[in-house]
């Protein structure tokens, strides 16, 4: 186990780290979802419709050449079952 109070951040490091913008509540509540082995498709589905970068970015994705699917998909239950939970 690596002992992370010894770790020494270089300045430039540590401001970069501090201009970061907040993670979207939706991504927070993602990450609860992912790691909950009782969650499922629905419960994904449900947090991303609740924002639009994540539809958006979900649904173009699910309906990219990089999915190899010949289906369109216009739900996002429909891109997160496409792409998977992982």
């Amino acid at each position: 186990m690596t002992d992370y109070s010894t770790l020494e951040f270089n300045d430039d490091v540590v401001a970069a780290a501090e201009r970061l913008p907040p993670f979207p509540r939706s991504v927070l509540r993602l990450t609860r979802v992912a790691v909950d082995p009782r969650s499922g498709l629905g419960d994904v589905a449900s947090i991303v419709k609740d924002d639009l970068a994540l539809t958006t970015t979900i649904v173009r994705e699910a309906n990219s050449a990089a999915s190899a699917s010949r289906s369109r998909v216009d739900t996002v239950r429909a891109a997160v079952a496409r792409l998977g939970t992982a």
